[in-house]
């Protein structure tokens, strides 16, 4: 920022929930939560803090997660997990996963960028495995699965790399049937073949949306950005105010 202007402007760095509970976008009786990635429900565990009403479809395809999840939430009827990745695609296809379940992906890990930030994980990743496991388009699961066409409050992303494929797997209900997206976006090549951040920038404002903030960022040891979050609202429900 310009020097100058920042005398004139409240600078403030808010975390998710910060962001989430402020904004009241969740504030509504039993909101619908559509959560890709739940690795060990780090997203359901915040969601259920600020709304207990929350009916939350957390999407996972790492079957020793999804065993850690259903024994987690099996006195909650409205958590529901679903073993299946999601992409832009429906079928079969590789996940590559390694001891340090956070980077589990459908893509292949580029070990050679961890190395370069963390050895000692980039060690851990140049041991990953590929099983195979069912992917499906967000589009075609939430036709056969949520009954009266209802609207997503939130839809979550965070799937190393693979964000951009999920939300092309989406664009049927991407533009009135969500009004809310939060993910991840990566600034280096994590991972072979993904999208750059751009790209999926680019596709949730074509789909009407707008960015309405980035939070918890990563930075290397020279302050470079790596990843951050972000909430994009959809201005078919929120109007792009300041």
């Amino acid at each position: 920022m310009i020097p100058g202007v920042k005398r004139f402007i409240n600078i403030h760095n808010p975390n998710g929930k910060y962001l989430i509970e402020k904004t009241g976008i969740l504030d509504i009786d039993r909101p619908l939560i559509i959560d890709v990635g739940a690795n060990k429900g780090q997203t359901i565990d915040l969601f259920l803090s600020i709304n207990k009403k929350s009916e939350i479809f957390s999407f996972e395809p790492t079957p020793e997660l999804v065993e850690y999840l259903i024994k987690k939430y099996e006195g909650y009827n409205n958590i529901h997990i679903v073993d299946i990745a999601l992409s832009d695609e429906n079928g079969e296809a590789n996940f590559y996963t390694s001891t340090f379940s956070a980077t589990n992906s459908l893509l292949v890990p580029n070990v050679g960028t961890y190395n370069r930030i963390n050895s000692d994980l980039g060690d851990i990743l140049s041991k990953t495995d590929a099983r195979k496991c069912k992917v499906r388009t967000l589009d075609d699961w939430f036709i056969n699965n949520i009954t009266n066409n209802r609207i997503i409050d939130i839809l979550k992303i965070d799937t190393q790399g693979t964000e951009y494929n999920i939300l092309s797997g989406s664009k049927s209900i991407l533009h009135t049937n969500v009004k809310t997206v939060i993910l991840e976006f990566q600034y280096i090549p994590f991972y072979f073949n993904s999208q750059p951040f751009y790209k999926t920038m680019e596709l949730l404002y074509e789909n009407g949306y707008y960015l309405f903030s980035f939070f918890e960022s990563n930075k290397s040891s020279n302050m470079r950005l790596l990843e951050n979050n972000a909430i994009l609202f959809n201005k078919y429900y929120f109007k792009e105010d300041f």
